[in-house]
Formats: C-alpha cells, structure tokens, sequence
C-alpha cells in the first residue's frame, strides 16, 4: 500500500512551472489568469453597455408613448374639420351644387 507524504500547509506544492516563474517575480500574473482578468473585465464592460442601453431603450419607449397620446388628441380635436370636408365634398358631389354652378354659369354668360 502506497503512503502518501503530509505536507505542512506553509509550504505547499511547487511545479517546475511555478518555480520557473517564482524566479521572475512573486507578484506577475501567470496566463491564466490575465486570461481571467481579460474576461472579467470584457463582462463588466458589457454589462455597462447593457444597462445604458436598457435605460435609452427606457427613454425612447416613453418619448413613443407621450407621442401617440399627444397624437391622438390632436386627430381627436381635428375629427371635427374631418367631418366638414366630408360634408361639404359631399355637397360638392350631389346634385344641387352641379345645379347651382350651372346657374352661376349660365348667369355669367347671360351677363356678358
């Protein structure tokens, strides 16, 4: 049966890589994790570009909704001028203005 070493926790287990980069300096980064770094700091940069545009995206939906209420009550008080031309090309149509203009004419004709 194998038996297995108990290191002291202080001491820890060196691999040859670490040992390679403990002689360049304790504090430098392995690759790892500036790899980590890179990723930790690309997701923050995302997560502010998602917040800003969730706030315009806010911004604009209520800009929309302030204009379709202001906008319905502008057709809402111009129904009225609607409903005039309506009537008056109504009237344009019917019989008796073609009556009348013909009136008008024929008494411009007469005049002359």
């Amino acid at each position: 049966m194998p038996q297995f070493a108990i290191l002291p926790l202080d001491e820890g287990i060196k691999t040859d890589y670490n040992v390679k980069n403990s002689k360049k300096g304790e504090n430098m980064l392995d690759f790892y994790q500036l790899c980590a770094l890179v990723a930790v700091l690309a997701f923050v940069v995302l997560v502010v570009f998602v917040v800003r545009a969730v706030l315009q995206i806010t911004k604009t939906a209520q800009a929309v909704e302030y204009l379709a209420l202001t906008s319905a009550e502008k057709v809402d008080k111009t129904q009225s001028t609607f409903e005039l031309l309506d009537k008056a090309s109504t009237f344009v149509d019917s019989g008796v203005y073609k009556t009348v203009a013909m009136g008008i004419d024929l008494f411009k004709r007469l005049k002359k």
